[in-house]
């Protein structure tokens, strides 16, 4: 199998590549090599490349430089996921595509489900969700595309709340964290594992079933606020030698801390389908924190 993986250098990218199975060729981009900017790039690389799967884990993700930024953020987001499907649909590759759970609004205070219908409060959940729809209406009726949301990303790498936590912690910052936004924390390496094994279950199910699922949710288990992950991750860390002092972590409310793009209050996803789907249980978010912490440091 042949996959082409976009955003190769930010955090999701690289523990894809990390954790390919053996047999799979991949070919890896970056910003450098296809410039979403660009959209004749985008439908370039795929025909030049003509991948069995597209992974695009690439976006743009400041979401409150977005409420400015709306054109780029569109171009990025939406109008070229809409260029590679529109390829794909040509070539008979297949894509699977990132997106999040900014596309609800968060006012309900159960997981959102992979059926329910999306009402995202900011340009960057809009842009998200318009991708989707432009993915859903080129690529579906061929099952040539699957679309896989999560949420609260962080790894050991790029640029993500615990590694900016871990290093305000290490300047001997106070710090004031929101507490009143909830949600599911993600591990890269949970979420890249989950990805393989859902391009590889679904290649293998569609020889036996033409009406598969094609909006999938993934997460590790448990809900947070922000604050109760700043807190779980100065405990971790200083418990693996990865910070060697304490700050004060104190909670705050969301008007406390005003930002250009509002955010969901509640916005965990229901992975449940997608585990019976895939065949893989979720984790709790704090051991797959735990695990990243420990790469972090080296300790495995």
């Amino acid at each position: 199998m042949k996959v082409l993986i976009t955003g190769c250098s930010g955090q999701l990218g690289k523990e894809l590549l990390l954790r390919a199975p053996n047999d799979i060729k991949i070919i890896q981009s970056n910003r450098d090599m296809i410039n979403f900017n660009n959209l004749e790039e985008c439908k370039d690389a795929i025909d030049k490349y003509r991948p069995d799967w597209l992974i695009n884990c690439a976006a743009y993700t400041n979401v409150d430089k977005a409420e400015t930024d709306y054109e780029n953020a569109l171009k990025v987001n939406s109008l070229a996921p809409r260029e590679f499907a529109a390829q794909l649909k040509k070539t008979g590759g297949k894509m699977l595509h990132l997106s999040t759970d900014f596309v609800f609004d968060g006012r309900q205070n159960t997981p959102y489900k992979t059926f329910q219908d999306c009402n995202p409060i900011n340009n960057y959940g809009i842009t998200k969700l318009k991708g989707e729809k432009n993915i859903k209406d080129i690529l579906f009726d061929s099952n040539q595309a699957i679309i896989l949301r999560t949420s609260w990303l962080m790894g050991v790498t790029g640029k993500n709340f615990a590694l900016t936590i871990i290093d305000l912690i290490k300047a001997n910052k106070s710090l004031r964290i929101v507490s009143d936004q909830y949600s599911s924390p993600t591990s890269t390496k949970t979420l890249a594992t989950a990805c393989w094994k859902l391009l590889q279950t679904y290649d293998k199910k569609m020889f036996k079933d033409k009406h598969l699922p094609k909006i999938f949710h993934w997460s590790d288990s448990g809900i947070a606020s922000w604050y109760d992950v700043a807190v779980a991750i100065q405990e971790i860390g200083f418990k693996n030698n990865l910070i060697e002092n304490l700050s004060n972590i104190n909670p705050i409310t969301s008007s406390e801390f005003p930002r250009a793009a509002k955010r969901p209050t509640f916005s965990a996803l229901d992975c449940n389908s997608t585990a019976q789907f895939i065949g893989i249980n979720q984790i709790h978010w704090r051991k797959a924190l735990e695990d990243s912490l420990k790469r972090i440091n080296g300790n495995f």
